[in-house]
Formats: structure tokens, sequence, C-alpha cells
């Protein structure tokens, strides 16, 4: 996720809501709305980022098969100077909050990270 970086390219529309609480945390939320050219889950999603400025977690739902999720972000470490999320659990939405209970839809759990240069 190249997040926030890409979103200072031409065509993003940002806007900072409403803080979010959750699991003790008060969460900064970012709504971005992607341009047509850049591939997504969506074009609208809102991001969540913790007070270490971390993305905690990512609201979407699929344009593909209208899957509603959130998407969180685990065990950062830091590879070549840049912090990633080494664990990524994606679960269901309802309109009042996240499902983090429940099943995971989806789970990705990175053991090796290398940074290049094109």
């Amino acid at each position: 996720l190249a997040a926030p970086f890409l979103f200072a390219e031409p065509g993003f529309s940002v806007r900072e809501l409403e803080p979010h609480s959750e699991v003790g945390e008060a969460w900064r939320r970012l709504e971005v709305n992607y341009p047509e050219h850049i591939p997504a889950h969506t074009s609208e999603q809102i991001l969540y980022f913790g007070e270490d400025f971390l993305l905690k977690r990512l609201d979407y739902t699929t344009d593909v098969l209208g899957g509603v999720g959130a998407h969180y972000t685990y065990d950062p470490k830091i590879v070549d100077g840049i912090t990633f999320p080494h664990l990524r659990r994606v679960v269901r939405r309802t309109p009042e909050r996240p499902l983090i209970n429940g099943p995971t839809s989806f789970m990705l759990d990175y053991t090796e990270l290398h940074v290049r240069n094109r």
C-alpha cells in the first residue's frame, strides 16, 4: 500500500473526517477518492491512522463483488527505513461496526519483505 504518498498525485481527493475511537485509541480518519486511472478495491476508501501515524484500518466496499470490508494491519516492522505491516486481516463490516470477532475474509502474513529500487 503506497498510502499516504500516492494521495499527493493528481486526481485524488482527500478530506479528514472526525476521529474514531477503537481499542481504546483515537484514530484519525482520512476519506480518499481515487481517480479512475488508478486500480483500487473501490474508488472511495476510508483510512484510519493511529497516534503513531501508522495505518491501522482501511474500510471499503468492493466495486466488483459488493463486499463490505474492514482491512486491519498488524505487526509493523521496519525494512530499509520504511515501516510495513507484516500481517493484514480483512473482516466483514456492518453499518455499525466491523465484525472483528467474526470470520476472517482474507489474511496475509508477510514472512519476508525487501525494498528495491526500480
